[in-house]
């Protein structure tokens, strides 16, 4: 059994996923979006859809959000609503409620700064944004954003042990089905989800009953670290450190 879970990956976003704004109530003094954008190779100037962001309505901001993530990334990391991967993603949704949600357009990042990038347009155009691991939560908005921007972190799957074979490290993109196969080979389990296919997310940052938890614990007690990706600093690693 492994007690210990790294969870790695874009977390602050996991556990904020609720139809959120990026701010600036914890960014630096004098802290600079497009130079921040810059510093990850984007440059705001040469993106046409990000002129006149001021006079835009809400609606008309998340457009000129989406279209950005598309020319930085392109097509098959975003989703828009003619996708037809658009539809099933919406469609996959448990809960009828989420699935009649229609945010402007998907974003599928791979890494911490994509993830950074996202945040940072966020905050630029003041689109909001809501993020998916498993999708299990039955409100509307609380893992995709009306009219905003979904991030959708498939692409975000990383399943690996330590040395030790005492930590593994886990992507929020992952669901508990495709963790325990991962962990089978080595004759291990994690404090995890009790059905499949619950995604490692939500669970985790809402603390996560397991079939374990009476010996063990929540999975959050489980928690050896997480990597945040701050908009203004991808990839800060928070250990949990444990009451004595």
């Amino acid at each position: 059994m492994i007690r210990t879970i790294s969870l790695v990956g874009a977390w602050l976003i996991a556990s904020g996923a609720t139809l959120v704004q990026a701010d600036s109530s914890f960014e630096p003094a004098n802290f600079n979006v497009t130079a921040a954008l810059k510093g990850y190779g984007v440059d705001t100037s040469s993106i046409p859809a990000l002129t006149n962001l001021s006079k835009r309505s809400t609606e008309s901001a998340c457009l000129a959000a989406c279209a950005s993530l598309e020319s930085v990334f392109g097509s098959e990391k975003v989703l828009d609503q003619e996708n037809t991967s658009y539809t099933t993603f919406t469609d996959a949704f448990w809960s009828e409620q989420q699935a009649e949600v229609r945010p402007s357009c998907i974003f599928k990042p791979s890494v911490n700064t994509d993830v950074a990038i996202v945040v940072l347009l966020s905050q630029l155009t003041r689109c909001p944004f809501a993020a998916k691991s498993g999708g299990h939560a039955a409100f509307r908005g609380a893992s995709s954003s009306p009219g905003g921007i979904t991030i959708w972190f498939t692409d975000m799957n990383e399943v690996s042990l330590n040395e030790d074979h005492s930590i593994a490290s886990i992507g929020p993109g992952n669901l508990w089905g495709r963790v325990y196969k991962a962990l089978e080979p080595y004759g291990l389990a994690a404090i995890g989800g009790r059905e499949s296919s619950l995604g490692v997310g939500g669970f985790v940052t809402g603390g996560g009953i397991s079939f374990h938890s009476n010996l063990y614990g929540w999975a959050l007690d489980n928690v050896e670290s997480f990597d945040v990706s701050l908009f203004f600093a991808p990839g800060v690693k928070c250990t949990y450190l444990r009451p004595i």
